[in-house]
């Protein structure tokens, strides 16, 4: 604090190291601002003296975090080549479907997942419970809501025909006698397939329990996604030219 209050002068005190620049007259506020200024100056000098804490890991710690990691990447890598030769043999839509359906399960852990097929406004649906109708209606509305943000077709719940794995009975995994209650769907993920620049099909998984799909569950279906949507979209051409040689041939027998 001091006498001189020209330009000058607080010009000098700042550039001599002061915290600060008071003349006698300073009261109140201004004083009481200074003062708090400084010694919040003072704080974080001394803090950015302190040197952090340094963590040393062991060489057996670093071992098993390499191994962990290559263990995870492996294992992605084993589920990638499993759905890619899908997509080798010659299979129909909903069989291929099915069967990604099924290595999906090895590598996430979930009560229901299906593959929303909103151009042909199909759900096949593979759970791993019995399911009641209430739960079931819930996932395939769920299903289409998703289905309409992702894409522009207006696929609606109640209009979606339900594709079970061949050979399972829908009493298998619906329950329509009314004995299974009502879970409730704790967790919902849908993951978006995208091939040569649109979406082919909507991924879905549903848990009852709470919190049930990980970063690193979440960090394994982006890896699995490109190829789960080539496989799909590779199956849904295999059926339409399917489709189209059965039409050919009918229009052959009819002349």
């Amino acid at each position: 604090m001091t006498a001189r209050s020209s330009n000058e002068d607080r010009y000098w005190a700042t550039r001599s190291g002061a915290d600060g620049f008071l003349t006698k007259e300073s009261m109140g506020e201004e004083l009481l601002d200074s003062v708090q200024s400084a010694l919040a100056s003072r704080a974080l000098a001394d803090l950015s003296r302190i040197e952090p804490p340094t963590q040393t890991l062991e060489e057996s710690d670093v071992l098993a975090r390499v191994c962990e990691v290559l263990d995870r990447k492996l294992f992605e890598a084993s589920i990638v080549n499993d759905i890619v030769a899908i997509g080798v043999r010659a299979d129909d839509l909903h069989g291929t479907i099915n069967e990604s359906l099924s290595i999906l399960g090895r590598l996430v852990e979930c009560d229901a997942a299906g593959v929303l097929l909103h151009l042909e406004h199909e759900l096949v649906l593979r759970a791993n419970k019995l399911m009641s109708i209430g739960d079931f209606e819930v996932f395939r509305d769920l299903s289409a809501l998703r289905g309409r943000q992702f894409t522009t077709v207006d696929v609606r719940g109640e209009d979606l025909n339900l594709i079970l794995p061949t050979g399972v009975d829908t009493s298998e995994i619906l329950d329509t006698t009314g004995a299974t209650t009502d879970g409730g769907w704790e967790s919902f993920e849908s993951i978006p397939l995208w091939s040569k620049g649109e979406v082919v099909a909507l991924l879905v998984l549903a848990s009852h329990e709470k919190d049930a799909f990980s970063d690193n569950a979440r960090r394994n279906l982006r890896t699995i996604e490109p190829h789960l949507a080539t496989v799909i979209d590779s199956a849904k051409q295999y059926q339409r030219i399917l489709e189209q040689e059965a039409r050919s041939s009918l229009s052959s027998l009819l002349d």
